[in-house]
């Protein structure tokens, strides 16, 4: 690859927000019929199969110094997910604390 994968990481990157906007709504569904615990355990979930999916992904590309990509890289993206999480929590489960 002649980015060395950085756009792979990217694109998926891309798609774990598309994947948790969905789950999102599944848990904005469930908190509005009463059920917001479950609603939370839902995003959650989804925010620690994404950031698995990111890390795991980052072992099968070359991730060049150079190129400023790294294991750094690779954790900012995925607390990116976690900050967009926080806000689908807010909104969907808004008693349950963004920790949960």
């Amino acid at each position: 690859m002649p980015d060395h994968g950085a756009s792979l990481l990217r694109l998926t990157y891309a798609n774990a927000h598309e994947r948790l906007a969905e789950d999102g709504r599944r848990a904005v569904a469930m908190a509005s019929s009463g059920r917001g615990d479950d609603a939370a355990n839902i995003v959650a979930q989804a925010l620690l199969r994404e950031q698995r999916r990111l890390r795991s992904l980052s072992r099968f590309v070359t991730l060049d110094a150079d190129l400023h990509v790294g294991s750094e890289y690779v954790e900012r993206l995925s607390a990116g997910l976690g900050d967009a999480v926080k806000g689908i929590l807010a909104e969907a489960a808004p008693h349950v604390p963004p920790d949960a």
